[in-house]
């Protein structure tokens, strides 16, 4: 019997590592990796930058907590928004941020 391959308009399911031989995604890869470094090294230049300037240990703590309530609070506005929900109004998505499973808080 002869061999049947798939016609190439046919659908398949990507295989291991597809994407990492794409030069768009591996920049992609790249630029994501250096924003989250950059940020966390913006926390802490400003975690160093408010001790040294107040010499206050409540201060930061002052400082991180309202960096952790924002996250929270924007968190779930930035899940909605990102998936499509009320924000783009072209897709029913998850309407709070408990709905939203593909989404966390740093």
């Amino acid at each position: 019997m002869p061999e049947t391959r798939p016609s190439p308009t046919s659908a398949s399911a990507p295989e291991r590592g597809d994407a990492l031989r794409s030069r768009t995604f591996r920049t992609l890869l790249f630029s994501e990796l250096v924003s989250l470094i950059g940020d966390r090294l913006v926390i802490v230049a400003l975690v160093a930058l408010v001790y040294e300037q107040t010499r206050s240990a409540a201060t930061v703590g002052i400082l991180m907590l309202l960096k952790a309530v924002s996250a929270v609070a924007l968190g779930g506005i930035a899940c909605t928004s990102s998936t499509g929900g009320t924000a783009s109004g072209s897709w029913s998505g998850p309407t709070s941020p408990k709905d939203c499973s593909s989404c966390s808080s740093p």
